[in-house]
Protein backbone atom coordinates (compact mmCIF):
# COMPACT_ATOMS: atom_id res chain seq x y z
CA UNK A 1 0.00 0.00 0.00
CA UNK A 2 3.12 2.33 0.76
CA UNK A 3 3.95 1.96 -2.87
CA UNK A 4 1.29 2.37 -4.27
CA UNK A 5 0.33 5.42 -2.35
CA UNK A 6 3.72 6.33 -3.80
CA UNK A 7 3.14 5.64 -7.12
CA UNK A 8 -0.12 7.56 -7.05
CA UNK A 9 1.12 11.14 -5.12
CA UNK A 10 3.30 11.35 -8.57
CA UNK A 11 0.79 11.34 -10.51
CA UNK A 12 -1.26 13.89 -8.25
CA UNK A 13 -3.93 10.93 -7.33
CA UNK A 14 -4.91 11.87 -3.80
CA UNK A 15 -4.77 8.41 -1.71
CA UNK A 16 -3.70 7.44 1.56
CA UNK A 17 -2.90 4.17 2.47
CA UNK A 18 -4.29 4.52 6.20
CA UNK A 19 -7.54 5.13 4.68
CA UNK A 20 -7.81 2.49 1.87
CA UNK A 21 -8.34 -0.68 1.40
CA UNK A 22 -7.62 -3.11 -1.79
CA UNK A 23 -10.74 -5.72 -2.04
CA UNK A 24 -10.07 -9.04 -2.76
CA UNK A 25 -10.38 -9.39 -6.85
CA UNK A 26 -11.81 -12.58 -7.35
CA UNK A 27 -14.38 -11.58 -4.55
CA UNK A 28 -15.44 -8.78 -6.96
CA UNK A 29 -15.54 -10.99 -9.79
CA UNK A 30 -17.66 -13.64 -7.69
CA UNK A 31 -20.38 -10.60 -7.23
CA UNK A 32 -20.45 -9.28 -10.55
CA UNK A 33 -21.22 -12.73 -11.57
CA UNK A 34 -23.58 -13.53 -9.51
CA UNK A 35 -25.43 -10.27 -10.55
CA UNK A 36 -25.21 -11.68 -14.19
CA UNK A 37 -26.50 -14.97 -13.29
CA UNK A 38 -29.22 -13.29 -11.37
CA UNK A 39 -30.29 -11.19 -14.32
CA UNK A 40 -30.53 -14.21 -17.02
CA UNK A 41 -31.69 -17.12 -14.55
CA UNK A 42 -34.05 -17.47 -11.17
CA UNK A 43 -31.12 -18.68 -8.48
CA UNK A 44 -33.34 -19.25 -6.23
CA UNK A 45 -34.12 -23.10 -8.41
CA UNK A 46 -30.26 -23.95 -7.31
CA UNK A 47 -30.68 -23.49 -3.70
CA UNK A 48 -30.49 -27.04 -2.01
CA UNK A 49 -33.76 -28.39 -1.75
CA UNK A 50 -35.66 -26.30 -4.34
CA UNK A 51 -38.87 -27.02 -5.70
CA UNK A 52 -38.17 -28.17 -9.47
CA UNK A 53 -38.46 -25.53 -11.83
CA UNK A 54 -41.46 -26.20 -14.66
CA UNK A 55 -40.67 -23.86 -18.11
CA UNK A 56 -44.14 -22.30 -19.33
CA UNK A 57 -45.60 -24.23 -22.06
CA UNK A 58 -44.42 -22.01 -25.30
CA UNK A 59 -42.57 -22.66 -27.35
CA UNK A 60 -39.56 -20.28 -27.97
CA UNK A 61 -39.29 -18.35 -31.25
CA UNK A 62 -36.70 -16.22 -31.43
CA UNK A 63 -33.70 -15.85 -28.63
CA UNK A 64 -35.21 -13.55 -26.60
CA UNK A 65 -38.09 -16.11 -26.06
CA UNK A 66 -36.00 -18.88 -25.48
CA UNK A 67 -34.02 -16.54 -22.53
CA UNK A 68 -37.23 -15.47 -21.31
CA UNK A 69 -38.12 -19.34 -20.81
CA UNK A 70 -34.61 -19.69 -18.33
CA UNK A 71 -33.15 -22.71 -20.03
CA UNK A 72 -30.04 -22.45 -17.07
CA UNK A 73 -33.44 -23.54 -14.49
CA UNK A 74 -34.36 -26.10 -17.10
CA UNK A 75 -30.86 -27.30 -17.24
CA UNK A 76 -30.73 -27.80 -13.32
CA UNK A 77 -33.95 -29.14 -13.29
CA UNK A 78 -33.19 -31.60 -15.58
CA UNK A 79 -29.77 -32.57 -14.08
CA UNK A 80 -31.69 -32.78 -10.82
CA UNK A 81 -34.86 -35.11 -11.98
CA UNK A 82 -32.13 -37.72 -13.48
CA UNK A 83 -29.73 -37.78 -10.72
CA UNK A 84 -32.67 -38.16 -8.36
CA UNK A 85 -33.19 -41.20 -9.47
CA UNK A 86 -30.98 -44.84 -10.18
CA UNK A 87 -33.22 -45.99 -12.95
CA UNK A 88 -32.69 -42.78 -14.55
CA UNK A 89 -29.12 -42.73 -13.91
CA UNK A 90 -28.90 -46.21 -15.58
CA UNK A 91 -30.71 -45.52 -18.40
CA UNK A 92 -29.15 -42.09 -19.03
CA UNK A 93 -25.50 -44.41 -18.83
CA UNK A 94 -27.30 -46.66 -21.28
CA UNK A 95 -27.68 -43.72 -23.82
CA UNK A 96 -24.28 -42.24 -23.53
CA UNK A 97 -23.45 -45.90 -24.43
CA UNK A 98 -25.31 -46.53 -27.02
CA UNK A 99 -24.45 -42.66 -28.77
CA UNK A 100 -20.76 -44.00 -28.12
CA UNK A 101 -20.14 -41.14 -25.87
CA UNK A 102 -17.97 -41.40 -22.49
CA UNK A 103 -20.13 -42.06 -19.63
CA UNK A 104 -19.88 -38.97 -18.18
CA UNK A 105 -22.40 -37.47 -15.04
CA UNK A 106 -24.37 -34.46 -15.08
CA UNK A 107 -22.98 -32.08 -13.08
CA UNK A 108 -25.28 -29.94 -10.65
CA UNK A 109 -24.83 -26.53 -9.71
CA UNK A 110 -25.43 -24.73 -6.48
CA UNK A 111 -26.21 -21.26 -5.02
CA UNK A 112 -23.14 -20.47 -3.62
CA UNK A 113 -20.65 -21.26 -6.35
CA UNK A 114 -21.70 -19.26 -9.98
CA UNK A 115 -18.82 -21.16 -11.60
CA UNK A 116 -20.70 -24.52 -10.76
CA UNK A 117 -23.65 -22.85 -13.19
CA UNK A 118 -20.91 -22.95 -15.76
CA UNK A 119 -19.89 -26.57 -15.02
CA UNK A 120 -22.94 -27.51 -15.71
CA UNK A 121 -23.83 -25.34 -18.26
CA UNK A 122 -20.55 -26.61 -20.20
CA UNK A 123 -21.30 -30.49 -18.92
CA UNK A 124 -25.04 -30.03 -20.82
CA UNK A 125 -23.60 -28.58 -23.66
CA UNK A 126 -21.19 -31.66 -23.93
CA UNK A 127 -24.08 -34.06 -23.64
CA UNK A 128 -26.31 -32.58 -25.44
CA UNK A 129 -27.37 -35.20 -27.85
CA UNK A 130 -27.65 -37.82 -25.00
CA UNK A 131 -30.06 -35.56 -23.02
CA UNK A 132 -32.67 -34.84 -26.04
CA UNK A 133 -32.48 -39.10 -26.76
CA UNK A 134 -33.11 -39.34 -23.10
CA UNK A 135 -36.17 -36.72 -22.66
CA UNK A 136 -37.71 -37.91 -25.49
CA UNK A 137 -37.73 -41.62 -24.71
CA UNK A 138 -41.96 -42.29 -24.35
CA UNK A 139 -41.00 -44.26 -20.49
CA UNK A 140 -40.22 -40.35 -19.16
CA UNK A 141 -43.60 -38.35 -20.54
CA UNK A 142 -43.45 -36.63 -17.57
CA UNK A 143 -39.73 -35.34 -18.31
CA UNK A 144 -40.58 -34.00 -22.32
CA UNK A 145 -41.35 -30.37 -20.51
CA UNK A 146 -37.79 -30.31 -20.17
CA UNK A 147 -36.78 -30.64 -23.73
CA UNK A 148 -35.01 -27.51 -25.24
CA UNK A 149 -35.32 -26.49 -28.02
CA UNK A 150 -32.44 -25.07 -30.81
CA UNK A 151 -32.71 -21.34 -29.43
CA UNK A 152 -33.07 -22.92 -25.86
CA UNK A 153 -29.42 -24.67 -26.75
CA UNK A 154 -27.86 -21.66 -28.39
CA UNK A 155 -28.65 -19.52 -25.42
CA UNK A 156 -27.16 -21.47 -23.18
CA UNK A 157 -24.13 -21.38 -25.15
CA UNK A 158 -23.91 -18.15 -25.02
CA UNK A 159 -24.29 -18.10 -21.35
CA UNK A 160 -21.50 -20.09 -21.48
CA UNK A 161 -19.34 -17.80 -23.03
CA UNK A 162 -20.16 -15.04 -21.15
CA UNK A 163 -19.29 -16.75 -18.13
CA UNK A 164 -16.12 -18.48 -19.50
CA UNK A 165 -14.63 -14.88 -19.45
CA UNK A 166 -14.76 -14.18 -15.88
CA UNK A 167 -13.47 -17.84 -14.95
CA UNK A 168 -10.57 -18.09 -16.53
CA UNK A 169 -9.44 -14.35 -15.32
CA UNK A 170 -10.54 -15.99 -11.60
CA UNK A 171 -8.32 -19.22 -12.31
CA UNK A 172 -5.46 -17.15 -13.31
CA UNK A 173 -6.17 -14.38 -9.98
CA UNK A 174 -6.82 -17.39 -7.83
CA UNK A 175 -3.27 -19.05 -7.51
CA UNK A 176 -2.30 -20.20 -3.56
CA UNK A 177 1.11 -19.11 -3.41
CA UNK A 178 1.47 -16.37 -6.03
CA UNK A 179 0.97 -12.68 -5.74
CA UNK A 180 -1.34 -11.77 -8.18
CA UNK A 181 -2.48 -8.14 -7.89
CA UNK A 182 0.06 -7.26 -10.20
CA UNK A 183 -1.88 -9.31 -12.63
CA UNK A 184 -4.89 -7.09 -12.06
CA UNK A 185 -3.59 -3.82 -12.23
CA UNK A 186 -2.00 -1.48 -14.40
CA UNK A 187 1.52 -1.24 -15.18
CA UNK A 188 2.49 2.43 -16.26
CA UNK A 189 5.91 2.82 -18.27
CA UNK A 190 6.41 5.74 -19.43
CA UNK A 191 3.14 6.77 -21.22
CA UNK A 192 1.84 3.28 -21.65
CA UNK A 193 -0.22 1.28 -19.70
CA UNK A 194 -0.34 -2.33 -19.70
CA UNK A 195 -2.04 -4.89 -17.41
CA UNK A 196 0.37 -7.10 -15.45
CA UNK A 197 3.87 -7.11 -14.31
CA UNK A 198 6.41 -5.53 -15.84
CA UNK A 199 8.82 -7.81 -18.12
CA UNK A 200 12.16 -7.58 -17.40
Amino acid sequence: MTFLENELRKRKIPFRKLDRRIRCFPHIVNLACKAVLSAITDMDFAATGADDFVPNRAEPRTFLDAIARDPIATVRTTVRVIRASSLRRQYFSEVLKALQKKDLQLLRDVDTRWSSTLIMIDRAILLREAIDRFLSDVQFKDLHKYKLNDKEWEALEVFRRILAVPHAFQQLLSAEKTPTLGDALPFVRGNDITVGRPEG
